[in-house]
């Protein structure tokens, strides 16, 4: 079986580095270990991970196939609608370097560093136990990792991500059991324990169940999570659910669209202060701290359709009300555009992005009422 499935998957198209739901919903998985070191998704990938990635094309040496290493560099240029009101131009955006190191046979020791541009410093680093292949309990994991809280994207601006601090630059110390409560259903529970991490961190544990399911027989999955965090500075502890499900359109289009559907919905109470969200969308400070205890209600959409193995349409929907009673006040941002890949190390995305905010007190001027353009070029061994 696996001798055939693999080639099958090495002629699709995937972009990034890091987890896409709409790779699993066309294959219907429910485990991320397919591709990834991680239970979670994201970071480091695995051989099998990588053949996924190069869609037939040879890669840049045998080394950059290996399990135990992984470097991963973006570069962008963003050209907003007015320069002086957000950053323009171009930079650099990561340099990223990830191990996957075998302690004993099932042990694995995973860490990442950024050497520079906006994920800079240490990220995720842990140890992770490879219980059994299928079962209740498949994987312990023992350090410090992203959270398995709704749709993973790769993508940091993301408002459901940014709303509860759920964003691919976003870690948490604790301990994750990731397994299958069926064949078809897995789940991911983590003990979040930030017990001596630095006086500017509010968070002292917490706790984040994620449930994800997929009919054997039909082209998509669905899914639940539940995130709880304990402050030790006396205010209001956040918490927050998901609801979020894909769908593979090809054989929901017969054949018309080779693609996918995401949606998700997040709900998420005293998040808006600690997680700063309102800061990222615009520079009203003075909207955003009148909001800072309201209960805030996120939606992400994105639709893929793969034209040809190597360039894919993608339209992208955020929307974010830090006050969910005020509907009519909340942040919009629709996104159109395309990724393109011309060898199997290599990808290229542009998109052009509309924002708009609903409040009457966020001047046209704001960046949350910007149109951006930018093109992105990721190169990863």
């Amino acid at each position: 079986m696996t001798s055939l499935f693999w080639p099958l998957v090495f002629l699709l198209f995937p972009f990034s580095l890091l987890a896409r739901p709409e790779y699993a919903v066309k294959h219907s998985q429910v485990s991320c270990t397919v591709c990834h070191a991680s239970p979670v998704g994201g970071g480091i990938r695995t051989t099998n991970g990588k053949l996924y990635g190069m869609k037939g094309h040879p890669p840049f040496s045998p080394w950059s196939m290996k399990d135990f290493f992984q470097m991963d560099t973006r570069f962008y240029a963003l050209v907003p609608e007015d320069p002086t009101q957000t950053s323009h131009g171009l930079n650099a955006m990561t340099f990223l370097g990830s191990v996957n190191l075998p302690l004993e046979k099932d042990i694995h020791f995973v860490g990442s560093y950024g050497f520079g541009g906006w994920a800079s410093g240490e990220r995720e680093f842990f140890v992770k136990w490879r219980v059994k292949d299928e079962g209740l309990l498949e994987h312990v994991v023992w350090g410090k990792t992203q959270l398995p809280f709704g749709l993973p994207t790769d993508e940091h601006r993301t408002f459901t991500r940014l709303q509860t601090m759920t964003t691919i630059n976003n870690f948490r110390k604790g301990i994750l059991l990731s397994g299958r409560l069926t064949p078809r259903t897995h789940y991911d529970a983590m003990i979040i324990n930030e017990y001596g991490t630095p006086t500017s961190s509010s968070i002292f544990w917490g706790g984040d169940v994620n449930l994800r399911w997929a009919p054997a027989a039909w082209p998509f999955f669905l899914g639940t999570s539940y995130l709880y965090f304990s402050r030790n500075d006396g205010a209001s502890d956040p918490y927050a659910q998901s609801f979020y499900a894909a769908i593979f359109l090809d054989d929901m289009t017969r054949d018309l669209i080779d693609g996918a559907l995401l949606l998700e919905w997040v709900d998420a109470n005293h998040f808006n202060e600690v997680s700063g969200v309102g800061g990222h969308i615009t520079e009203e400070t003075a909207f955003v701290d009148l909001l800072k205890e309201s209960r805030s209600e996120g939606h992400y959409v994105q639709f893929t359709w793969d034209l040809t193995p190597t360039f894919t349409l993608m339209y992208k929907y955020d929307f974010l009300a830090l006050d969910r009673n005020y509907a009519g006040d909340a942040f919009t941002r629709q996104g159109v555009g395309f990724r393109y890949t011309p060898v199997g190390h290599m990808n290229f995305i542009f998109r052009a992005e509309f924002s708009k905010a609903g409040s009457q007190a966020i001047p046209s001027t704001d960046k949350a009422n910007q149109s951006t353009y930018y093109l992105i070029s990721h190169i990863w061994f």
